[in-house]
């Protein structure tokens, strides 16, 4: 029987971009108004579960016109298995669902809310934003929609941290420290992984802030919010008014202390409202040439905007520093303001082994730490010496035992204010830390699930050329013997040839697999799995290295596998089938394009598993390229969580 189109909505479960929401469709407009955050654009692999009964071959035809209009690809599989009754809702049946189900989340409630403000994580900061000029962000908009919300920066203490790399892991390590000693502590980082309520953490326990918490935030501030927005011309951002919502939830939260992280910069960023008199410390780590435009185009620019989070007469922790000229300027600006520095040292932290396994298979590195004349009197004055041995650091890597001292240095300047942080909280809490995509070991029954039989899965969020050095230098000391393949989806004002480069010389992988994944919910700042697929070979190509070039565009039917046809290409380039590439030469670098990432894991484990079926050797798949990219792996892992 014919479907008869009627003005009444209905709700479903859809899947746009690798990512999972509810929706509400109207079918008189042909299926196209999405009223939820998913970030749906002209170029989205979409599918849908049909939740109430309703005429899905009608849908499906409505929801593929459109996406063949717009360029998208429409996945064709429809679920309905999970339906509920056989008649499309009434609009007054489904506006009670969609309050129960949907607006009663306020995770739901605040990315509704945050859609219609301006955000540049989405669309790309402008050229000198972070720049302390008349260019750069105003940060007086800032100050008047606390000073409307009450000031809450008055009520506790701040630890700021700025940095181009390892900001976020050095909040962490703070914070935990500051939790095993006892306190409540706030945490503040961006961007988040899964769910933007990773971002804010309020309290001894270290979890994201609850949905009805967040909740019951929005509903109290949401008006004064909208006076705020209204007197500043709609002017106030995303980012802006989040900010100002974690400020406000920490004063709520009577948190002892927060640990704050810069989102661009530090001059004109909107975590950079704190005054002297509130920041207990600043903590600066390593800068390197990140947001270029943004930040006024050379380093000693980049390390002036980053220095703006110095107060006048407050101590200033400056983690290890690649760049001399980063530490110029760091020092010219701490003495203009009178505020002691400490530069710290790398040789300070001694990792006494590689990369070990606990019996459940969680990894770990054994660090002695030793500081000669820990932060006391005068910074320097005492002959002390400051240890602590055999500490059993869950995050990996030599950039993060940076990090790690670097906090340890930042604690010991807190203690010296009168903290108490005992030795006992600093090891307990830098064993506890953990941080998700940051040379993430996925654990083996979620890496089967995702296509590595045989071979272990690692997410790591780096995407700079010196995130990209750490990168592979944690690799080959942790697995020196390992067959490596990478998965690499990258934002477009991305470097990716100096990506491509340094992985390809120093970790030296077997094969390269390229996807494509969303930035902040869209494909505007996204570079194809084409256009990287691409860069990699050319740039093998440039340093003379031996590759197999194979592009695959696939579209895969929701809960179906497929193939997709593959297409070879690139002058100077041997090209065959990814079976007799990966087999014909050991040698040669395997480049292949595939979508979507799960995919793409799956086509990186196979071709790793076929080369070397012969042998023991161990095999890693590495995602990287972009913290999105590892969001969308973490979030495929916790649907198969989800549904087992």
């Amino acid at each position: 029987m014919a479907m008869r189109w009627r003005s009444s909505w209905h709700l479903f479960r859809f899947r746009c971009n690798g990512m999972v929401s509810r929706a509400t469709l109207d079918p008189v407009s042909s299926g196209t108004r999405i009223l939820s955050t998913m970030g749906f654009d002209d170029n989205s692999d979409v599918g849908y579960d049909c939740l109430p009964g309703f005429g899905d071959k009608a849908m499906y035809s409505t929801l593929s016109d459109h996406c063949r209009s717009s360029r998208s690809s429409m996945i064709a599989k429809v679920n309905v298995a999970r339906q509920i009754e056989s008649r499309p809702l009434s609009a007054r049946s489904m506006g009670t669902m969609v309050r129960e189900e949907v607006e009663g989340d306020g995770e739901v409630l605040l990315l509704r809310y945050l859609e219609k403000l301006k955000n540049y994580e989405k669309e790309g900061v402008p050229k000198g934003a972070g720049e302390d000029s008349d260019s750069g962000f105003d940060l007086e908009r800032m100050k008047r929609l606390l000073s409307r919300l009450g000031n809450p920066l008055s009520a506790y203490p701040v630890v700021h941290v700025a940095g181009t790399k390892g900001k976020g892991s050095t909040v962490s390590f703070i914070s935990s420290v500051l939790r095993a000693a006892g306190l409540r502590v706030g945490t503040y980082t961006s961007p988040h992984v899964t769910s933007i309520r990773e971002r804010i953490t309020a309290g001894k326990n270290e979890g994201p802030i609850s949905a009805n918490s967040l909740k019951k935030l929005m509903n109290d501030l949401q008006a004064t919010i909208d006076e705020a927005i209204a007197e500043e011309s709609g002017l106030l951002t995303h980012f802006e008014v989040l900010t100002a919502l974690a400020f406000t939830h920490f004063a709520r939260e009577k948190v002892d202390v927060a640990v704050v992280e810069t989102g661009l910069g530090g001059a004109r960023d909107a975590t950079n409202v704190i005054s002297a008199e509130e920041l207990a410390v600043a903590v600066i780590v390593g800068i390197g040439y990140e947001h270029l435009a943004a930040l006024g185009g050379t380093l000693e620019s980049i390390a002036l905007a980053k220095s703006g989070i110095i107060k006048e007469n407050r101590q200033v922790i400056v983690g290890p520093q690649k760049y001399s000229q980063v530490y110029d300027v760091l020092e010219k600006v701490a003495a203009a303001k009178s505020a002691p520095l400490i530069s710290v040292s790398r040789s300070l932290i001694n990792c006494k082994t590689g990369i070990l396994f606990t019996r459940s298979g969680h990894p770990f590195q054994l660090c002695d730490l030793a500081i000669q004349n820990p932060p006391g009197v005068g910074f320097g004055a005492s002959n002390k010496v400051w240890k602590l041995g055999n500490v059993k650091l869950r995050v990996l890597g030599a950039h993060q035992q940076d990090n790690a001292i670097t906090a340890v240095y930042s604690l010991l300047a807190l203690r010296h204010q009168g903290w108490e942080i005992p030795d006992s909280a600093i090891r307990m809490g830098l064993e506890a830390t953990t941080i998700p995509g940051r040379f993430q070991v996925v654990e083996s029954d979620s890496s089967k699930a995702l296509g590595c039989l045989s071979a272990r899965l690692i997410l790591d969020g780096a995407h700079t050329e010196d995130s990209a050095i750490a990168l592979a230098k944690t690799l080959r000391e942790g697995f020196p013997d390992a067959s490596l393949a990478f998965v690499v989806a990258m934002a477009s004002d991305k470097d990716e040839h100096s990506f491509a480069r340094i992985l390809l010389t120093k970790a030296k992988p077997d094969v390269v697999v390229t996807t494509r994944v969303p930035v902040a919910g869209s494909y505007n700042r996204c570079r194809t799995a084409q256009e990287l697929a691409e860069c990699w070979s050319q740039t093998a190509q440039g340093l003379n290295l031996p590759y197999h070039f194979e592009t695959s565009k696939q579209k895969l039917l929701q809960g179906f596998s497929s193939v997709g046809s593959s297409e070879h290409q690139q002058s100077g380039a041997k090209t065959s089938s990814t079976e007799e590439a990966s087999k014909e030469d050991g040698n040669s670098l395997l480049v292949s394009s595939v979508e979507p990432i799960n995919a793409a894991i799956s086509k990186a484990a196979a071709a790793l598993e076929n080369r070397h079926s012969e042998s023991n050797k161990q095999l890693i798949v590495c995602v990287a390229g972009s913290l999105h990219a590892v969001a969308a792996t973490l979030t495929l892992i916790q649907e198969n969580r989800n549904q087992h």
